[in-house]
């Protein structure tokens, strides 16, 4: 199956989930969700840089072997950066120690008189005693080569990991948004919202089913913002002119915000060549484009509706570093458990209280 939960609310997953736990036969299983493969996979194949490696258990299991293999491969290749130090400093030594050397040979700096010298010099080129010291060098230039292989064999994943928030901080007002309870129409349905707030600080989950009407009270949220709060609101689905708007403003930015606009595409696992390129931006990129040119703008308050969606798992664990470093607050609409747990510490359940009405509670995570 290839992405059976793509799109599917907490029920659908669970049912998904349960069914195929109960399938006896062999599973091939393609998926971005991290607690479907836990519950499900014996062992899981990585692809990364053109490689595939088997590791067993399921993603968590082999996510943290990938981790301990990366963080050998660090202290190998500090070890080995070390040792080609070393041995270019000897290498240099020896060198020089073969060039006065070769010097001494010629006895083109001795006194014509000097028999004494001179012969002192015919002894050694006799005794082969002044090639030593070429000999040496010759050797350690070979070790030299030797840690250079070595070095190089050693490779390690690239990763962004710094503070890409230094300019962020919350905003001065305590409370960024407050609203009356409020009945918002779903066709046939309604959705009963209670009064509700967002801190300066607070990391807001809003889940429920699909169908509930997350995007509907979102749309609200946005719609009732204060003009003065600065506000960045990445949609699940950006239209072709928000698209055009994105890769617009990225054009025509100085060298120095573009770099900080694509360090972030890049800590978030992606290629910025292909961003600037823009033709071939998928879904997943261009939000990752927005969240970078949000940025930009110093945001109090970031929305994103299923930002985990159209991305890989680096892609996603990279992103909640992100959001869940960030300073200000955040409203998050997620079926992605893992991605919630990490970021947030508010949630807005949407449930359904009858067959016609639907009720959003409030509390803490």
């Amino acid at each position: 199956m290839d992405e059976p939960t793509n799109h599917v609310d907490v029920p659908t997953r669970e049912a998904v989930t349960a069914a195929l736990a109960r399938f006896k036969g062999v599973g091939l299983l393609i998926s971005h969700d991290r607690a479907l493969l836990d519950a499900l996979c014996s062992q899981c194949l990585f692809m990364a840089a053109g490689q595939v490696t088997a590791r067993p258990g399921g993603y968590s299991q082999g996510r943290g072997q990938e981790q301990l293999e990366r963080e050998t491969a660090v202290r190998q290749r500090d070890q080995a950066k070390r040792e080609r130090k070393r041995l270019a400093g000897e290498a240099q030594r020896r060198r020089e120690e073969a060039s006065r050397a070769a010097g001494m040979r010629s006895c083109r700096n001795l006194d014509p008189k000097d028999h004494s010298g001179k012969a002192r010099v015919k002894l050694a080129v006799y005794t082969g005693k002044d090639g030593v010291a070429g000999k040496l060098s010759s050797r350690m230039e070979g070790r030299l080569a030797r840690a250079e292989e070595t070095l190089a064999s050693v490779k390690v994943e690239k990763r962004y990991d710094g503070d890409l928030w230094m300019r962020a901080e919350p905003s001065a007002r305590k409370v960024l948004h407050r609203q009356s309870e409020l009945a918002l129409a779903l066709g046939e349905r309604r959705l009963l919202v209670p009064p509700l707030s967002i801190g300066n600080t607070d990391h807001i989950a809003l889940n429920g089913p699909n169908g509930a009407g997350k995007s509907t009270l979102v749309g609200e949220v946005v719609r009732r913002l204060d003009p003065s709060v600065r506000a960045l609101a990445i949609p699940q689905e950006p239209t072709a002119e928000q698209c055009r708007g994105a890769l617009s403003r990225l054009a025509t930015l100085d060298s120095r915000s573009r770099g900080r606009v694509l360090a972030v595409a890049a800590a978030l696992n992606s290629d910025p060549d292909r961003l600037v390129e823009g033709d071939r931006t998928s879904p997943g990129e261009m939000r990752k484009l927005m969240l970078g040119l949000g940025m930009l703008d110093a945001p109090e308050l970031i929305i994103m509706d299923e930002p985990s969606n159209y991305l890989d798992l680096h892609s996603v664990e990279a992103l909640e570093r992100l959001l869940a470093a960030f300073p200000g607050a955040l409203l998050l609409v997620s079926h992605d458990a893992a991605l919630l747990e990490a970021t947030t510490s508010v949630c807005w359940e949407i449930s359904e209280s009858s067959p016609e009405t639907s009720v959003l509670t409030v509390g803490w995570r």
